[in-house]
């Protein structure tokens, strides 16, 4: 409704839940469209660009009203940035909360994070990280979709999302090929520390003999010795102490193992306690890693 001023008008807001306890006031301003703070927002200057009802306007400390966010992750960004230039709005009040594009966020990081603590991440290309790359690559694939048909970038829109696209295409490319190399370098490890490691051990060691090993793979697939997975997947109960040497040597001792297999940098004090039985000639040292030892356990 209008008040004496045809420019001034009262918004009756509802209940509102709030995540912050400090209390606000400021000027509000009122955007009937959903807001990207990625493309749409200034970082620099807080004004509002093309695209957006309220094109022209500057949020620095304004209480920016809007139904809802347009997705973006990096967007939190350019609240930070708006935030660090000092023309972030002073409050923000929404219809409904974008917390598709948040959740997606923290469950993909929290993944890396509870692995990042429990397991070497970065080993072989991430593989413990295996089971979050569908949700990734959805999550990804659902953005590109809605950035390619919104108006972030406005009467340029068009031309950002044919870029992306067009960059998309070329990266799918040029990670397969990349991808085809790895693969073939990573066979080779396989077969020359992994495999070479289990058919040693099924060839050469008493079968009555339990083995804990970090991957347990090929020792699965080529020999039959009663195994400890050290990773936990088939042994879950080294979980709460996956990477506390000192308890894995309890529970080694504990288990009657008589034989570890692993590289030595995964388990440099299980190694040191341990005496080599057979170091495999694969090409781990060539590719920047080392070779697979077959330790008789203490």
């Amino acid at each position: 409704m209008s008040i004496g001023d045809d420019n001034v008008k009262v918004y009756e807001v509802e209940t509102c839940t709030s995540i912050e306890l400090d209390e606000v006031t400021g000027v509000a301003l009122v955007c009937i469209d959903p807001i990207s703070f990625l493309g749409q927002i200034d970082p620099e200057t807080g004004v509002a660009r093309d695209g957006l009802e309220i094109r022209g306007e500057c949020v620095k400390d304004r209480i920016l009203v809007y139904p809802t966010g347009a997705g973006s992750t990096v967007g939190s960004y350019v609240l930070l940035n708006l935030k660090k230039n000092g023309v972030a709005p002073g409050g923000i009040i929404n219809r409904e909360t974008d917390t598709v594009v948040l959740a997606g966020a923290i469950w993909f990081l929290g993944y890396l994070l509870l692995y990042a603590l429990r397991l070497p991440v970065v080993y072989q290309h991430g593989r413990y990280v295996m089971p979050a790359m569908p949700v990734f690559f959805l999550w990804g694939l659902a953005a590109l979709l809605k950035f390619s048909n919104s108006k972030a970038f406005g009467r340029y829109h068009w031309l950002a999302a044919t870029s992306w696209n067009i960059l998309t295409e070329i990266l799918c490319v040029a990670f397969w090929l990349i991808g085809a190399n790895t693969y073939a370098r990573d066979v080779a490890l396989i077969e020359s520390e992994m495999v070479a490691s289990a058919k040693w051990v099924a060839e050469n060691l008493p079968q009555d003999e339990i083995i804990a090993a970090h991957d347990i793979g090929a020792l699965g697939y080529f020999d039959d010795h009663e195994l400890i997975d050290l990773a936990g997947l088939i042994s879950p109960e080294v979980i709460p102490f996956i990477r506390n040497e000192e308890r894995l040597a309890e529970f080694l001792d504990t288990s009657e193992a008589a034989y570890l297999i692993t590289f030595p940098g995964f388990y440099p004090l299980l190694s040191n306690l341990a005496e080599p039985a057979h170091v495999t000639k694969g090409i781990g040292p060539e590719l920047g890693g080392e070779n697979m030892v077959v330790f008789h356990w203490r």
